[in-house]
This record gives C-alpha cells, structure tokens and sequence, in this order.
C-alpha cells in the first residue's frame, strides 16, 4: 500500500515535464531503498524455489500448498518484476523528452537578454545533468552535455586549451582481467568499426577502470550482462583533421544471458561522454 502511488507512476511510464526533478528522486529512493529490501527476498526465495518465474507458483504451492486467500503466492513477485521492467523504458522515454527539452532552450538561447543568459544557461546545465540521471547513456544528451558549455564559456580559446592539454590515459596499470588489455582492446575496436556509422573509424582503444563490472541483472540478481569501458579514439567526416581526433569513452557490453562470461565478443555499447584531443597526444597516431 505504502508503495502503490511510486509503483502507478511506474507502470504508467509518463512523467509531466514539471515533476521530473522531483520524480528522479522518488525513483532513485525506490530503487536504492524498497527495490533493494524486495530482490534481496527474492533473491533468497529463488534459493528455494528455484530462479524460474514462470515456475515459480507450482514450486511455491508445493512447499505451501493452496493459497487460502484464492490469490497466486507468486502475484507480488511477478508484480514486481513487471515493476522492473518498466522502470528502465521510463528512464529513457523521460531522458529523451528532455533531451528535446534541452535541445530546444539551447537553440532557443540568443533570444534571451544578454543579461541573464548566465543563469539561463545554468538552469540548462542542470536540466542536461538531470537527463543524464534519468539515463546516462541517451546519446542527445551526451551530445548536448558539452555543446552547452561550451556555449556557455563562450570562449573558442578556452576550449581550444583544453582540447591541447588532454592526454591519453593508456590502459589502466590495475587492471586484473579475464583478458590482456591488448586483447579486449582490439576486441572494442572491431565492435566499433563493425557497427559504427560510414563516417566514423576507430582508431585506437585503451582500458580505463581496473576491471569488468555487471551491467545487467536478473529478477533473483544474477549478473546476466558484464561491460568494461574504454577510451576510444575515434575520427568522423566534418569532425576531426590532422591535427584533432575524437577520444569518446565508450563501455562495452557482453550478450546478456546468465552466467555469461566476461570476454568478449562485444554485442553492445553505451556511450558515456564524448570529447576532442590533440591527435598527437595519442600513442601511435
């Protein structure tokens, strides 16, 4: 009961504009909070019951027996997992809306007196950031992300410098495997230029955090999806030059199934930020 209005707007999947900074927060309490408390009892009646939803009310009835209230014992898990599922496609579909939001207000700029661009163009760094709650990996938003601020210095020099001074990272010196670096480096830049568009070519690839971490899990918490993320340099037509090179960074993911293993293939990849460097600043370019 405490939960059902958090849980309608959920199944609902529609969120007005005027409460998606407010929604972030119940989501991400539910998330963090009660979703949490309700996999853990999941995840522990899967260790008796065994880790099929579809199973699940003949395995419970026969170490029950008959609900006598007449409902499924299984109604509130399978509730829940219609609740799960529904909350990544509302992450989206709300980053989307205001990605386009976003998107919008930053074409919309100049008509704004010079006056107080300053604070319009914070509030619009915020709603971006905000979208980026919702999901992390929209690609408008990650776009928009440093168009506005950019923008908003309104200083080609400033950005200039900080194109200049840019480094490659280099593979991480912590990072403990399954796989070489060399390898799974190769692996990213075979996903990539196998799947990108015409325009784009990756050209080199390195690790950037010590070691793979689960994407994705099931209703009983099961990892069924590993990533590992890279910086991948990256040129694209009307982008980059001689001098001036992408470095996007870029997690990869595994095919999602359970007890799949952390080694590529490569079936996915969600982009996290993207940026420009000094083309010499990249070992062998």
């Amino acid at each position: 009961q405490r939960l059902n209005d958090i849980m309608y707007k959920i199944e609902n999947g529609q969120v007005h504009p005027n409460d998606h900074e407010s929604f972030i927060e119940e989501l991400e309490k539910f998330e963090k909070t009660e979703s949490a408390v309700m996999r853990e009892k999941i995840e522990a009646l899967g260790k008796t019951c065994g880790n099929n939803l579809e199973n699940l009310e003949a395995a419970m009835e026969s170490l029950l027996g008959k609900n006598p209230s007449g409902w499924d014992w299984s109604a509130e898990v399978k509730h829940f997992d219609k609740i799960s599922k529904a909350i990544e496609p509302l992450r989206k579909s709300v980053g989307e809306d205001i990605a386009s939001i976003a998107d919008r207000d930053l074409k919309g700029m100049s008509s704004f007196d010079e006056a107080i661009r300053p604070q319009m163009f914070e509030k619009l760094k915020k709603l971006v950031q905000l979208g980026l709650r919702y999901d992390p990996h929209n690609a408008a938003l990650i776009e928009l992300a440093p168009k506005v601020d950019e923008a908003a210095v309104g200083d080609a020099a400033a950005v200039q410098k900080q194109i200049e001074e840019r480094q490659w990272p280099g593979n991480h010196k912590g990072f403990s495997g399954p796989g070489t670096p060399e390898e799974l480096n190769q692996a990213a830049l075979d996903y990539f230029n196998s799947t990108c568009k015409p325009t784009e070519k990756a050209l080199a690839a390195c690790i950037v955090e010590p070691e793979w971490y689960c994407f994705k899990r099931n209703i009983f918490g099961q990892p069924i999806q590993w990533a590992i993320t890279f910086w991948v340099a990256v040129d694209v037509e009307g982008e980059t030059n001689a001098d001036i090179v992408n470095a996007w960074s870029i997690s990869f993911l595994t095919e999602e199934n359970v007890g799949v293993e952390k080694a590529p293939p490569f079936k996915l990849a969600a982009f996290n930020f993207k940026q420009k460097m000094k083309r010499a600043n990249v070992p062998g370019l």
